[in-house]
């Protein structure tokens, strides 16, 4: 089986993208580069 050295992106919905920030933000010390509140999406 291949070993796996990096993620490139993936998509995940959810029904509260600024919940989701912030946990991905403040618990796992992830990046924001763009939030798009219009669209729901951030990266």
């Amino acid at each position: 089986m291949p070993r796996i050295e990096r993620v490139g992106h993936t998509v995940l919905y959810v029904s509260d993208v600024d919940r989701a920030v912030a946990f991905y933000r403040d618990k796992l010390g992830m990046e924001t580069v763009r939030h798009d509140e219009k669209d729901g999406l951030a990266f």
